[in-house]
């Protein structure tokens, strides 16, 4: 095939939030990851590399950041198919407070009938990227479209998820995960349920452990984990299990902010074994969610 004009992949939607919000969620690694890749070493900064990671597909990629115009534009310099290519955000805010994003990807190399296909594999990309966001900012709902677009034949892992709004800041409520004064007055202790807090031990580094030591019912239960990531106030991951069991689970905690507090949103991933009591693996955590928000408010 014979190409005369470079192809470039453009996407557009209109998102129904304020420019502020829409900015922002592609910023703040925090949010991006509920709808896009699934880690990243740092938020994005003019004149500053990241790293993005796709956990799910074992795929990572740097990214050079361009240029950042709060609220206006994006532009980043990725890996892309072959060779470096751009991809351009720009945010157009409406009078009804809502927002319409434009997505350009330009770069692509090849002969002709590469480029066209790698045109459209982007442009069918980042519409998924666009609707994610959407479904993300408009209903708080992951609609899980990165993962599900290939899917693996591995059983995917039962996960709960509970979302809790906060009237206080994003580092308030962060912290609270990591200092032993607070952990007793709502992941454990009488507040919570009938038991009786014996010990918090907290290494609040990335490979430190922790344990939180209750009695029930007359019985001694040290729940223990390793923090996997701490990205203060953002972002928080760490392994879950009890000393007397050897299985191991996965939480993850995302933290979002707003003018007025924040929004924290907790996934508890399970082994498939478990998958049984995912409901009420959510309603503890709900629970516990509840207890931090009256903690906080107090």
């Amino acid at each position: 095939m014979i190409v005369n004009n470079e192809p470039i992949a453009k996407t557009e939607m209109l998102i129904r939030k304020p420019v502020t919000e829409v900015f922002e969620a592609f910023v703040d690694p925090a949010i991006t990851t509920q709808f896009w890749f699934t880690k990243s070493s740092g938020r994005l900064e003019a004149g500053q590399q990241v790293e993005w990671t796709w956990e799910m597909y074992n795929v990572s990629a740097l990214v050079d950041v361009k240029v950042i115009e709060q609220n206006k534009r994006i532009l980043i310099e990725w890996p892309g198919y072959n060779t470096p290519n751009t991809v351009e955000w720009i945010f157009t805010p409406h009078a009804d407070n809502t927002t319409f994003v434009s997505i350009t990807n330009a770069g692509f190399t090849g002969d002709g009938d590469a480029i066209v296909q790698q045109a459209l594999d982007s442009m069918g990309g980042f519409t998924l990227v666009l609707a994610g966001a959407k479904a993300l900012l408009e209903h708080n709902v992951r609609l899980n479209l990165v993962l599900d677009r290939f899917p693996s034949d591995e059983p995917t892992k039962p996960c709960a998820r509970v979302t809790r709004r906060f009237n206080a800041t994003p580092e308030r409520v962060f912290d609270a995960w990591l200092d032993p004064s607070k952990i007793n007055g709502f992941l454990f202790g009488p507040n919570l349920r009938d038991e009786e807090v014996v010990d918090i031990a907290v290494d609040a580094r990335v490979g430190g452990a922790f344990s939180f030591v209750v009695r029930r019912q007359g019985q001694q239960i040290d729940h223990i984990g390793e923090y996997l990531e701490i990205t203060r106030p953002r972002r928080l991951a760490f392994t879950w299990g009890v000393a007397q069991d050897e299985s191991r689970s996965q939480v993850l905690i995302e933290i979002r902010p707003f003018e007025q507090g924040c929004e924290l949103t907790l996934t508890h991933e399970l082994d498939p074994a478990w998958a049984d009591y995912t409901d009420r693996a959510a309603e503890s955590w709900a629970k516990m969610l509840d207890a931090l928000v009256k903690l906080l408010d107090a």
